[in-house]
Order: structure tokens, then sequence, then C-alpha cells
């Protein structure tokens, strides 16, 4: 069936897209074990591709549904999969935050005291909470010079 709706919804994306939604549903209406349900879902999702809107929009009626019927569409290790690598991005998006702060930082610092000592750069990029960067950027705005902003540096990453 899937083929078939695969074939007569050539160039009408929003046809496919409903015919997916079809047989989606059929799949737990007709007794289907959960791991045949699976295994069918990726058939279908690889035979019926959809436009990236299209793609989205059904991702999020499936989600509903799923949600609806305690409808497995993953397996445990898909599951698993999703879950790790939206922790590595959280992650590499936290190292990201981290590394702007730094970089912030280090051009307020340049723009004031050009050239910056070697110890102090390195200091900054050790420098690994994101509240004392917003602390040394803020207080780094308004020091008058290099030597008090290193008391300030000094200071800061004593308390912490």
């Amino acid at each position: 069936m899937a083929h078939l709706k695969t074939q007569a919804s050539t160039g009408n994306a929003e046809e496919r897209e409903q015919y997916k939604w079809e047989l989606v549903q059929n799949l737990s209406e007709r007794g289907y074990t959960d791991n045949d349900i699976i295994k069918l879902f990726r058939l279908l999702d690889w035979m019926m591709t959809l436009p990236e809107s299209l793609q989205q929009s059904f991702d999020t009626k499936l989600k509903n549904y799923q949600e609806e019927r305690k409808m497995p569409i993953l397996s445990n290790i898909e599951r698993r999969a999703l879950e790790t690598g939206r922790q590595e991005g959280l992650e590499e998006g936290f190292q990201q935050g981290i590394q702007n702060g730094r970089n912030m930082v280090l051009a307020v610092l340049n723009a004031q005291f050009n050239p910056l000592p070697a110890e102090v750069i390195e200091r900054i990029n050790q420098i690994s909470d994101y509240e004392t960067l917003q602390q040394l950027l803020t207080r780094g705005m308004s020091m008058g010079s290099l030597a008090e902003f290193e008391k300030v540096l000094v200071s800061i990453m004593t308390d912490n």
C-alpha cells in the first residue's frame, strides 16, 4: 500500500503526507505488535519522504498521536540515541556559550588595555562559569587600569 500511495502522490507532497498519515494510523488499528509497528513505520518513512516543512508538521502530528495512543514508533535504542544526542547538543551549546563569554571579556579588555598580557588571557580562558564571565565583563568595562582589573580577576577567581 505504501508503494502504491507513493506512486499515486508523485508530484503532490500534500497528498503524500495525507496518505502517509492514514497508513500510520492504520498501523495501530490493525493489531500489529509494537515491534512490527516500529518496523513498518520505518519502511513507510523511508518510502514516503516529504519536504521538510510537511515533515515537521507530520512529526508534530505523529508525536501527539503517539502520546494519545501509547503507540511506539521508535524502538528503545532509538529513543536512547535521541536522548543521548539531545544531551550532547545541550553540552555543546553550553560550551559554545562559555567560549562566547570568554571572547566577549577578551574583546572588551583588548579594546581598553591592548595588548593584554598572556597570563590574563590564559586565566580568562580557564574560566568555565558563565556568571563569573558576566562579572568580569561588567567590571572590565569600567576598570581604569589593567592592574586594577587583574586584582578583580584574582579576587573573583579565588571567590569561585
